[in-house]
Order: C-alpha cells, then structure tokens, then sequence
C-alpha cells in the first residue's frame, strides 16, 4: 500500500476538524491547521506530524471555558 503525502494527511486532518468544529468558520479552522503544522516544521521524524497536527490544532479550536468550578 502506498503512503500519503504529508500534505495529503494534514488535509484529511483540516477536513476532520471542520466537521468537528462545523460552527466555526472554514478559514479559521484552515489557519489553525495550518499554524499547528508550521510548529513542527523543523522537525525531523514525520512520521507523526499529522496526528501532532490535528492535536495542536483542535486544542487551539476547543472553546475556553472560564470559570468551571
């Protein structure tokens, strides 16, 4: 079986994201991926960037919430 770019994995991980977060506006989950996808830039194993990725960037969508007790 043939591997998928990165490219292609972090695209399924912006797809993924939008269906999770379909409240929020598709640019906003697009600069989320994409901001969680320039951390690990430098990386040298990629292996795992994708799941990184998807992990940052739903982190950076979650709503806050203030206040919880």
């Amino acid at each position: 079986m043939a591997r998928r770019s990165e490219q292609d994995q972090v695209n399924d991980v912006e797809t993924r994201l939008r269906e999770k977060f379909p409240s929020l506006p598709s640019e906003h989950v697009t600069a989320a991926v994409a901001d969680a996808h320039k951390h690990f830039v430098t990386s040298t194993v990629r292996d795992y960037i994708a799941l990184l990725v998807e992990r940052r960037a739903a982190a950076n969508l979650q709503p806050r919430f203030h206040g919880r007790g």
